[in-house]
């Protein structure tokens, strides 16, 4: 697995945006919402496109064509920034973006291409431009946590400045928020279960039930609980702890 962001925390809370093409999105046209969006060829439209593609990616589409629509999630994001380079938004969706295009990589290649440094630029960004925004710091946390896993605290910290107990922190703090969006609260258990089992499987499990209970505000919404439903499902039925030890004795073999 390469360096990225949980596939949970996929976009910013929905905001005003361009009419209809915002409409769509809270609809669950994707696909639509986004070309739409993009055709407004402003901010605004680039960042809506990127939020769009992001959420068409993560659970809308197969495998096949994952990696096409977070590359184009991401050059959305970029023209956003290139209209207007404080659009905090537009840096948070371009973080997530990278993320999931590293996801998709081996942790090498994840690394040759600077996924992980450029990802936590654009978040420490993101805060400096508004410092108490709830997705940078939430997606910070999960990003200190990814890199520690997959690299490992000590590499983790001599590369990249990731630390677990930042990450922790963070995470923690989006779970017991209470008006914390439902992608934060899933992306941060659902990173924080796969980190240390033992440790947080209990946080994981009531945060994944709190999801999955509350109302959603839109389509996007509906698919995060989904998705925390599957999560919470695996973890009562050790299907989840089945898989990573099935997964831990394969890297055994020669």
């Amino acid at each position: 697995m390469a360096l990225g962001l949980s596939i949970g925390a996929f976009s910013p809370a929905p905001a005003a945006g361009p009419g209809e093409a915002e409409t769509l999105y809270q609809r669950g046209d994707m696909a639509a919402a986004a070309s739409l969006a993009r055709s407004l060829n402003s901010a605004e439209g680039f960042s809506l496109a990127s939020k769009a593609t992001l959420v068409q990616a993560a659970y809308l589409s197969p495998d096949t064509e994952k990696q096409a629509l977070f590359e184009l999630a991401a050059a959305d994001a970029r023209q956003a920034l290139a209209l207007e380079p404080d659009h905090v938004d537009a840096h948070l969706q371009l973080a997530i973006a990278l993320g999931q295009l590293a996801e998709l990589k081996n942790p090498i290649s994840a690394h040759v291409g600077g996924y992980a440094e450029e990802g936590k630029a654009l978040l420490d960004q993101a805060l400096l431009l508004d410092p108490d925004n709830e997705w940078a710091q939430a997606l910070l946390g999960m990003w200190h946590l990814r890199v520690v896993h997959h690299a490992g605290a000590a590499l983790a910290g001599q590369l990249y400045g990731a630390s677990r107990e930042t990450g922790v922190g963070l995470c923690l703090q989006a779970i017991g928020g209470a008006r914390s969006a439902l992608a934060l609260k899933y992306g941060c258990a659902a990173v924080l279960v796969e980190l240390d089992f033992d440790q947080f499987e209990d946080t994981a499990e009531r945060t994944l039930a709190a999801v999955k209970d509350a109302a959603a505000r839109d389509a996007a919404e509906n698919l995060v609980q989904a998705e925390a439903t599957r999560l919470l499902d695996e973890l009562k039925s050790g299907a989840f702890e089945r898989s990573r030890r099935d997964a831990r004795e394969s890297e055994l073999v020669p």
